[in-house]
């Protein structure tokens, strides 16, 4: 099966940073940036870093088929 991971993009920061690059500036600042001393952005950086995943190695195949 493959990934659906696209390995050009690694991380938020590396999306952000092609965004950068590719459209105008304005509308970049626009979209990076939050409004009222940036609490919204701050809050979902914050939100998003609390996020984890726990991958399910171990599994019960009791009555499977």
């Amino acid at each position: 099966m493959a990934s659906k991971f696209d390995t050009r993009y690694p991380s938020i920061d590396d999306l952000r940073q092609r965004a950068k690059r590719k459209i105008p500036k304005f509308a970049f600042e626009y979209l990076d940036g939050g409004c009222n001393e940036d609490v919204n952005l701050h809050r979902n950086t914050s939100e998003l870093r609390e996020v984890q995943l726990k991958p399910k190695y171990i599994r019960d195949f009791n009555g499977s088929t």
